[in-house]
């Protein structure tokens, strides 16, 4: 059973029964964020929110700070749950993505493709790290800066690295890994001195 302060399990539990608890456990603690987000959000829509003017609806000044205390987290994580939740409601959730996942997705794509992206990360079991990396290289915010062809095509080959780095060559056959070579060896050859000076 359950209980604020712990778990008491019955007795005589078979070794999967346990890990079936287990799994539980682990996939409540995963789902936290989630909660909290969905339950500020509900929040906002249904009852505690005020207009600031610009016809938005808000939680009350203060909200996240009261609960912060309750919840373990601080008030703009508390926040930050919400818009994640409020952007992508639980029926467009896919079960198997973390909050984080989620976050990063909500917060660099977009709104178009975060099904998309989801979908991408369960198929391709993208750790955050990895789907930051490809977020930033393909849902990049708009720079005052110009793109220059030489970022595009720095960018592609950090892409092409870091995908060679993740498989760490032992999905690609012989050969495509040839093809591989006889089009960068040219490249390496006319920077070969270059390398030497690094």
């Amino acid at each position: 059973m359950l209980q604020r302060n712990g778990l008491e399990l019955p007795k005589g539990l078979t070794p999967e029964q346990w890990q079936e608890v287990g799994a539980q456990l682990s996939a409540m603690s995963g789902g936290v964020l989630f909660m909290w987000g969905d339950f500020f959000a509900y929040a906002e829509d249904a009852f505690k929110f005020h207009d600031r003017g610009d016809g938005k609806r808000r939680l009350a000044d203060g909200i996240y700070e009261e609960w912060a205390p309750r919840t373990g987290f601080d008030a703009p994580t508390l926040k930050d749950a919400k818009w994640v939740c409020q952007t992508v409601n639980l029926a467009r959730r896919r079960d198997n993505i973390t909050f984080s996942q989620l976050r990063e997705i909500v917060g660099r794509a977009p709104k178009g493709q975060i099904d998309f992206w989801q979908d991408k990360v369960i198929r391709e079991r993208m750790s955050v790290r990895a789907l930051r990396a490809e977020l930033k290289l393909t849902c990049a915010k708009h720079t005052d800066r110009p793109v220059l062809p030489a970022t595009t095509f720095i960018n592609d080959v950090q892409a092409f690295v870091d995908a060679y780095r993740r498989s760490s060559a032992g999905g690609w056959d012989q050969k495509f890994k040839r093809e591989v070579a006889k089009a960068i060896l040219p490249v390496y050859r006319d920077l070969e001195s270059i390398l030497r000076e690094l």
